[in-house]
């Protein structure tokens, strides 16, 4: 018997998935990205992720030979979820752990904190396609007035990890 998934069959989600239409949106996000960063935009790819783990083991108990001295790991823990936000002008990547559940509340925390440490006035996001990150409670903070105001996101298409915007905006930007 085989195990696992047979390469022979088909994705069932591909059967649903319309190439075209998701294409057709990848090039609009795509070129939105674009229009804000030559205009000044910050703008942040942005994901949840469980991080690391640390069950018990010869990776988890010895430290590595390059590891950076004093670092230490909450053996408590079997894995952290971060958020992270990477720049799409600077390339660098903005960590911020998730307490608990990956949910809306702990995406809006994360969000408030990324606004409040970013320096531009106008901060473009384009999250992963997480259920949480259309919900109504984060979408309504986007309006002017509310907590994430500076915020805009940017959605992708519908489950499309085969399109990226991160690598079709690469050196868009003067000097990048």
């Amino acid at each position: 018997p085989v195990r696992g998934r047979a390469s022979s069959r088909p994705d069932p989600f591909d059967e649903r998935r319309d190439e075209t239409a998701t294409t057709r949106r990848m090039a609009e996000a795509t070129t939105q990205v674009k229009a804000l960063l030559d205009a000044g935009w910050e703008v942040h790819t942005a994901r949840l992720r469980c991080a690391w783990s640390t069950r018990p083991g010869p990776a988890a108990c010895s430290p590595r030979k390059d590891s950076a001295p004093g670092r230490s790991v909450d053996r408590r823990k079997t894995s952290q979820s971060l958020f992270g936000a990477l720049s799409l002008i600077g390339k660098k990547v903005k960590l911020y752990p998730i307490e608990g559940n990956r949910n809306t509340e702990q995406t809006i925390l994360a969000l408030e904190r990324l606004q409040r440490e970013t320096e531009a006035e106008k901060i473009a996001v384009v999250p992963d396609n997480a259920r949480f990150h259309h919900a109504k409670a984060l979408t309504d903070l986007y309006e002017p007035g509310q907590l994430l105001e500076r915020i805009t996101p940017i959605h992708p298409p519908p489950y499309a990890p085969d399109h990226t915007i991160r690598s079709s905006t690469s050196g868009t930007r003067p000097g990048t």
